[in-house]
């Protein structure tokens, strides 16, 4: 976390000193290339805390000036050779040739003509910024699924319930309940070792292996209310 980055002209830009209404629009708007993080110059990501405090974060999650976090390197390893032990190429750390809709994928495959992501998100994201990257993939006809460590999943889902409750329950909990999943984000945990786990909510869990089988075989969907395995 930063107050600080350097923009594509090579100035410092200060995130307490933009406007929340103008730092709303430039988190909506920004492409990847527009910030770099000052202390190692990977890209920047403008976010905003659960308080409402801007700052400016690296892109994944950590700085290039140190070393990748060991669930990171771990997860997106497990995610390649999983999907290698099915039959499928999968190549980490892949960016979009396009600065119009820039994209960097931490895992990235391909079935037949489908183009598939699979995002591995460490640390704490705002919703928002959830469903900002994972519209960049859907304009750019990409399908891409979150993986997310435990406690960070955990403060998504708080995030979505609130969504859910505000955007289709009029701010009150429905007396029939609810899951706290939204269709437009597909979204679960993993947990690494051994023998790695996907977990999310409706009681999912399910092999690494097979969640990946599952997504290949167009069986990890949406239906009444929550992510499953179809």
């Amino acid at each position: 976390m930063s107050n600080v980055a350097i923009d594509r002209n090579g100035q410092p830009v200060l995130a307490d000193k933009i406007p929340p209404s103008h730092w709303k629009i430039l988190k909506a708007t920004y492409s990847l290339e527009d910030f770099r993080m000052a202390c190692c110059m990977s890209p920047a990501i403008p976010k905003t805390s659960s308080n409402g405090l801007a700052f400016f974060s690296h892109h994944d999650d950590d700085c290039a000036t140190g070393a990748e976090t060991r669930w990171h390197r771990e997860a997106k390893a497990l995610v390649v050779a999983n999907l290698a032990t099915l039959g499928f190429e999968c190549r980490e750390e892949v960016i979009s040739e396009s600065r119009a809709a820039a994209w960097r994928a931490d895992t990235y495959f391909e079935v037949e003509r489908r183009r598939i992501v699979i995002e591995l998100q460490k640390s704490y994201q705002h919703l928002d910024d959830f469903l900002r990257r994972q519209q960049r993939y859907v304009d750019a006809g990409i399908e891409n699924y979150w993986l997310l460590r435990h406690n960070n999943f955990l403060s998504l889902i708080r995030a979505l319930r609130k969504l859910r409750l505000k955007r289709e329950f009029g701010g009150k909990l429905s007396s029939q309940g609810m899951f706290p999943c939204i269709p437009e984000l597909p979204v679960a945990y993993l947990e690494t070792g051994d023998a790695p786990l996907v977990k999310g909510v409706n009681f999912l869990q399910i092999s690494l292996a097979d969640w990946l089988r599952a997504v290949v075989e167009v069986r990890f969907q949406w239906y009444d209310g929550s992510w499953i395995i179809g």
